[in-house]
C-alpha cells in the first residue's frame, strides 16, 4: 500500500512541463532592414523574436521597411500561440501528469506588402463611403 501511495505521490509531484513558444521572423523573400515594433519594444532591422511561456500568449508585431526602389512596405500581425485540444479540459489533466516536456510552437513569418500612395481626395471618398466623413 505504501509503495502505491509513494508511486502516486511521485507521479503527481513530478509532472512534466508545458511550454508555449512564439517565434516571429521575416519571410525568406522579405527585404531586410527597416524598423520593427515587437510588443512594446522597437528594434532596428527585421523582426526577430522568440518568447516562451507556460501559458498561451499573443505578441503584436509591426514592421516597416523600404525596398531597393525606395517604396515603403508594411507588415502587421498578432501572433498567438495555439491552444491545442490536449490542453483543454479534461485532456489537460492527463497532459499535466505526463512526466516529459511538451512544447507548443508557433512560427510566424512576416512579409511586408508595399503601401500604395493615395491622394487626399481618395482617402476622403473612401471615408465617406464607410460613413466616417461628412
Amino acid at each position: 500500500m505504501r509503495v502505491r501511495l509513494a508511486l502516486l505521490s511521485a507521479l503527481l509531484c513530478n509532472g512534466g512541463c508545458l511550454t508555449h513558444t512564439v517565434r516571429v521572423e521575416p519571410a525568406d523573400e522579405a527585404p531586410r532592414g527597416g524598423q520593427a515594433a515587437v510588443g512594446t519594444q522597437v528594434q532596428a532591422g527585421a523582426p526577430q523574436l522568440t518568447r516562451r511561456s507556460p501559458l498561451p500568449h499573443e505578441v503584436p508585431v509591426s514592421w516597416a521597411v523600404r525596398d531597393e526602389a525606395g517604396r515603403l512596405g508594411f507588415a502587421q500581425a498578432i501572433v498567438r500561440s495555439p491552444l491545442p485540444w490536449w490542453q483543454r479540459f479534461p485532456a489537460d489533466f492527463f497532459v499535466d501528469l505526463w512526466p516529459g516536456e511538451v512544447e507548443v510552437e508557433c512560427v510566424h513569418r512576416l512579409s511586408p506588402q508595399p503601401l500604395v500612395p493615395r491622394s487626399h481626395a481618395e482617402i476622403t471618398a473612401e471615408a465617406r463611403a464607410h460613413g466616417y466623413a461628412d
